[in-house]
């Protein structure tokens, strides 16, 4: 028996008032052993309870599964899965993994105006970028989808050695992000975002047009009270209507065209379509001729005279029965 161990026991039993003269009249304290068997089995309980708790942990970090999220959800299928909940008015966009990274066009139109200040059918365009349709693309970053503005105005081929510094050189813009919603689809991968936070906004700066353009009266985008309009969904486009609201707590205008002066409502539809294979080519426009073009500047080549490079804008017309 260890001295230490002795002592503290003949300790214990004095205080207790027993005789502990001799080591031979203490009790034998003998160390709990194990069998190699049973210290593997105990290793092997503690290792799985330990990896169990890890599991429930990740679980709860990655949120619920995704058939939970959209439970009672309606589904439109398209393009990009749209899920609805009507009495909620809360929608989900579903993004497959192929679809991240991949460019496709935005166009987004004010189908209905206030009748004083804004008509309802112009071509809208994020600020700069003039009117039609942009392209825009949906990134992965962490537990986030950025809506990107891509930016195509500024190109150089890529077998080039300029090709670095140009896409060094300049920018995307990010339109909106949203968290992900949820685990992936089991089976496709597909994540679910809440995509209010990208499309629910004042996309044509109505605010900022009044605050430096209009002066008079100031309208400001009330985000709270905008919503999700009709969505439609189709194998190569999806088409989303937000329903934005706008109102001023000092109506100088006559705004003889509103029920309440100090309120209006604009609808927008946005139309996502993906890219279609084809042979189309662009044209380039021709200076003696005036046409509307599309813009952007080529660095390919630093014997150029400038870098600008015109295309007329045109449809790709094909004949329904080539023989005629």
């Amino acid at each position: 028996m260890l001295p230490a161990l002795t002592a503290l026991i003949a300790f214990l039993l004095l205080a207790s008032g027993v005789d502990a003269t001799s080591e031979a009249d203490l009790p034998a304290v003998q160390p709990a052993v194990l069998t190699a068997h049973e210290g593997e089995e105990a290793v092997e309980d503690s290792t799985e309870a330990v990896e169990e708790e890890v599991a429930e942990e990740e679980d709860e970090d990655k949120g619920p599964e995704f058939d939970e999220v959209i439970e009672d959800f309606t589904k439109i299928e398209g393009l990009f899965d749209l899920y609805r909940d009507k009495e909620e008015n809360k929608v989900y966009l579903a993004l497959r993994p192929e679809q991240l990274g991949q460019i496709y066009l935005c166009g987004v139109t004010r189908t209905q105006g206030d009748g004083y200040f804004f008509d309802s059918a112009s071509l809208i365009q994020p600020w700069g970028r003039g009117w039609g349709s942009f392209p825009i693309v949906f990134e992965k970053i962490g537990k986030k989808i950025f809506l990107k503005h891509k930016n195509v105005y500024f190109r150089a081929d890529e077998d080039t050695a300029i090709r670095g510094a140009v896409d060094r050189g300049v920018s995307d813009s990010i339109l909106g992000t949203a968290g992900i919603e949820g685990q992936p689809h089991p089976e496709s991968g597909a994540v679910l975002i809440d995509p209010s936070s990208m499309l629910i906004q004042d996309i044509a700066l109505i605010g900022h047009i009044f605050s430096e353009y209009i002066k008079k009266v100031t309208y400001k985008f009330d985000g709270e009270n905008s919503y999700f309009g009709k969505l439609s969904n189709f194998p190569g486009n999806t088409e989303i209507d937000v329903v934005l609201h706008f109102r001023t707590d000092a109506p100088k205008v006559n705004a003889y065209t509103l029920p309440d002066y100090r309120s209006f409502q604009h609808t927008y539809h946005y139309s996502l379509c993906a890219l279609p294979e084809s042979d189309f080519r662009p044209r380039r426009a021709d200076d003696r001729i005036g046409y509307f073009t599309t813009p952007h500047q080529d660095y390919t080549s630093v014997l150029r005279e400038d870098p600008y490079v015109h295309n007329i804008n045109r449809w790709q017309l094909e004949k329904a029965e080539p023989k005629f």
